[in-house]
């Protein structure tokens, strides 16, 4: 199921979810980046794909503090389109990213 936040926080559409997706469609705004990190600091289980890999790029060390389990969705040009990124990544987490490089 999908939500908007117009009108509600996103604290309130986390409470009781398992997991949650952000990324696809939030833009790149400061507001989209607190939105990443607070799932981020939510302890959900969260997939990060589209902006919110963006997001992560521009602040690879929120990759750590992140407070509970993350997937990271990168197509393989999100993955290499900018490999100073992707080395910011691979020092934060590096046998993942190292897998995935090879791989493409």
């Amino acid at each position: 199921m999908t939500r908007s936040l117009a009108g509600g926080t996103l604290a309130a559409i986390l409470t009781g979810k398992a997991a949650v997706v952000i990324g696809p469609g939030i833009g790149a705004t400061e507001a989209a980046a607190a939105r990443v990190h607070e799932v981020l600091a939510s302890g959900i289980p969260a997939v990060l794909d589209a902006d919110a890999l963006n997001v992560l790029a521009a602040d690879p060390a929120s990759i750590a503090r992140a407070a509970g389990p993350i997937v990271l969705t990168p197509n393989p040009g999100e993955a290499v389109a900018d490999k100073h990124h992707l080395r910011r990544l691979r020092a934060t987490r590096g046998r993942f990213l190292d897998r995935f490089d090879t791989a493409f």
